[in-house]
C-alpha cells in the first residue's frame, strides 16, 4: 500500500492540533475515513484482524455523516493518537512485508493489488 495513505492522514492529525478554519476539519474527517477504509479494506483482505478493528474505529470516530461532538481538547488528544496509529501501522506493515519478503510469501502490497 502506498505510504502517502498513511502519511497524508498523519500529517493533517497533528496540523488539525491548531485552531484552523472549519473546513479543515471536515476535510480532515474526509481524508481520515478514506484512508482508515482502505487500510480496513486491505487487513480484512489479509485477514489482519487488528488493523480491520484499529482503523474501522478510526473511520467511526472521523465519519462525515454522522459526527461525533468533543471537545476541542479531547479532538487534540484523538488527532495526535489519529497521528500515531497511521504511522505506526505504516511501519509494522512495511515490516512484516519484508519478513514475508524472506518467507516467499505473499506481501501486504500483492494482497492489496490484487
Amino acid at each position: 500500500m502506498n505510504r502517502l495513505y498513511f502519511l497524508v492522514p498523519a500529517a493533517m492529525s497533528v496540523l488539525a492540533v491548531l485552531h484552523l478554519p472549519y473546513g479543515y476539519y471536515q476535510l480532515l474527517r474526509l481524508v481520515v475515513v478514506s484512508c482508515a477504509g482502505l487500510i480496513a479494506w486491505g487487513g480484512w483482505q489479509r485477514r489482519s484482524h487488528i488493523y480491520v478493528i484499529a482503523f474501522g474505529m478510526l473511520a467511526l470516530i472521523y465519519n462525515p455523516i454522522f459526527p461525533l461532538r468533543f471537545e476541542r481538547e479531547l479532538w487534540a488528544w484523538i488527532n495526535i493518537g489519529t497521528a500515531i496509529e497511521f504511522i505506526g501501522a505504516m511501519f509494522l506493515l512495511e515490516r512484516s512485508e519484508r519478513q514475508r519478503g524472506k518467507n516467499n510469501g505473499p506481501t501486504a502490497r500483492e494482497i492489496w493489488r490484487s
